[in-house]
Parts: structure tokens; sequence; C-alpha cells
């Protein structure tokens, strides 16, 4: 009997629509949703009776020993299909291939279209599911998420995007992420949903307040505005949000969590001249932490005491 595991990324909508739509290809499948610091060990806790895995949007450039470890052991009892847009240079996605895994990427499209192309679900609401992420995740303008945008009603897509969006910033228990990504995959559009409206209402509410916090207290370093964020909000938002000052070109938010860590958002302006997820990601490993992401759009966890150097060495790649 074939039995199929999800293993997706939870932190936004990308990861979550990347797993409902893994889900609705693949009905009674399970799944789970998983942030970069706990997925290498997730793949220890795949269930054994397992004849198909499917990992989406899962970065794994900063881990990719592991990584080939883990799914070369796996390999030998199930099928593996990893499906992600973070960078892969030619010499790992060679090697992932080597050991038996189907690898998909494509670094101009978000995981969800590719994870929609790549298992084709069948019914409408499914064919929002990938906008959804391509939206949110600022790569709405790749060839594929450019040809299923231009035959939807673009409006409803857009609002249905941030609700979906605004909806997980505030839900942030796994329960709530979990039962978003079953209600998806059930054919349900985002404001159908259980507490959707309510939530994102909540988050742009607070992003208000946020917006003000911002303004008070970025501080400038160069072309970089960073601000120390109060708890239990919306880090990237709060490093999108500090863009707007006079010359800035990166704006970084970052967090203090618990044990002496730091989360960190790095948003850039499209002319940027630094591929921030390589930045972040090669600066994290050598801290002791770990990042990755996009060209203008990355994150990482982080030693407190290293937040400093992130902001210096980058504002002197940037001069």
């Amino acid at each position: 009997m074939s039995r199929t595991y999800i293993i997706s990324h939870a932190e936004d909508v990308d990861g979550i629509s990347s797993a409902a739509i893994a889900l609705a290809a693949n009905p009674g499948a399970t799944f789970k949703l998983v942030d970069y610091n706990t997925f290498i060990r997730s793949l220890s806790k795949v269930p054994s009776d397992t004849t198909s895995l499917i990992i989406c949007d899962l970065g794994a450039s900063s881990v990719f020993q592991e990584l080939i470890m883990k799914l070369r052991d796996l390999k030998k009892q199930m099928s593996i299909t990893y499906i992600d847009h973070h960078p892969l240079n030619p010499d790992q996605i060679a090697l992932l291939k080597h050991i038996g895994v189907k690898v998909i990427h494509d670094p101009v499209e978000s995981a969800s279209v590719l994870t929609y192309f790549t298992l084709e679900p069948a019914g409408a609401p499914c064919y929002y599911l990938p906008i959804y992420g391509a939206v949110t995740d600022y790569m709405d303008s790749g060839p594929k998420a450019s040809y299923l945008i231009d035959r939807v009603h673009r409006h409803f897509a857009l609002l249905e995007s941030t609700l979906l969006s605004s909806a997980v910033a505030q839900g942030r228990t796994m329960r709530y992420r979990k039962y978003m990504v079953r209600e998806l995959a059930r054919g349900k559009y985002p404001h159908e949903i259980k507490s959707v409206v309510r939530n994102a209402t909540a988050t742009l509410r607070k992003d208000i307040k946020l917006s003000r916090y911002v303004e008070q207290h970025a501080r400038i370093t160069g072309n970089i505005a960073s601000v120390n964020m109060p708890r239990g909000n919306n880090i990237p938002a709060g490093a999108k949000m500090t863009l707007g000052r006079p010359g800035v070109i990166v704006g970084i938010a970052y967090e203090q969590k618990r044990r002496g860590n730091t989360a960190m958002s790095l948003r850039g302006v499209s002319s940027c001249p630094v591929h921030l997820g390589d930045f972040i990601g090669e600066v994290a490993r050598r801290v002791g932490g770990r990042g990755g992401g996009h060209r203008l759009a990355a994150g990482a966890k982080i030693p407190v005491k290293a937040v400093q150097t992130v902001i210096t060495e980058l504002s002197l790649k940037l001069k």
C-alpha cells in the first residue's frame, strides 16, 4: 500500500500552500510542518512505512551534507521528491539526483508554484493555492506564476493571498497552521476558513502599531535601517517597514529569543547589489547560527552578540 509523507515549511504562506497542494494531490497522506531549525531532525522521524516522501520549500544549503546523509538512508525505503526555490548550486543538485532524489528546483518561482506544476491537483480552489504562495513571496513575476495569475480574477487572488498571509502571521501555533493546510487542501478559500478573517484583521491592527514603532526606533547605518523588535510581532514586516527611509537599501528587523538567540529578517530593494540569502547564510554559519533565503528576502537565527556583526559586514558590502 502506498503511503505518502509530506514535509513543508511552516513559517510562511508559500510553505503552507505547498503542503496544501501536496495534500490535495495525495488524499490520505500525512504531513508535517517544520522550520529550518527542525527540518533535518524531522527527517529522522519519517514513518518507516512511507513509500513516497515529498519535501517542499525547505532550503538546506547551510546543512547540505546533513541533508544528503539523511536522504541517502531514506531513499533505500522510499521515493523522494524535493521541491524548492532557495539557492542550490549545480553540484548540490547533481548530488541529490545522484542519490536518487527527484529534484524540482527553480529560483525564479515560488515553491508552491513548483509544487502545483509537479503534482497537478485537480479542482478550481487548488488553482489559487500556488498564487497565494507566489504573491506573498514576491515571486509572482516568474513565467509559471504569471501564467496562473493571468487566468484568474486578480483582485480576488490578491485579497485572498493577503488574508492568508496576515492570518499566518497572527496564528503562530503549529496546530492552527496545520488546520489551515487541511482546510485549503479540502478546497476552501482563505476567507472561508474559520478565524482567518479575524486573525488577519488582528494582524493589520498590530502592523499599524508596529509601523509607528519602527518609525520611532529604526537606526540607520550607512544604507541599512535596522530595528530591534518588541516580542510577538511580525519580524519580516518590520524589516520591510524600515525600507521607507531615504537612501535605505536593506532593512533588518530582529527579535531576541530565549537562550541567547536572535531571529532576524532582511529585506532589500530591487537595486540591492548583495544577495541577502547568500550573505546571511555565510555569516550565520560563521557565528554559530543558521540562515539563508533569496536575493532580496532572507532570514536567520543567530546569537544575540552577532547582530552587530551582521549589520557592520553588510554595511561594508553595500558601500
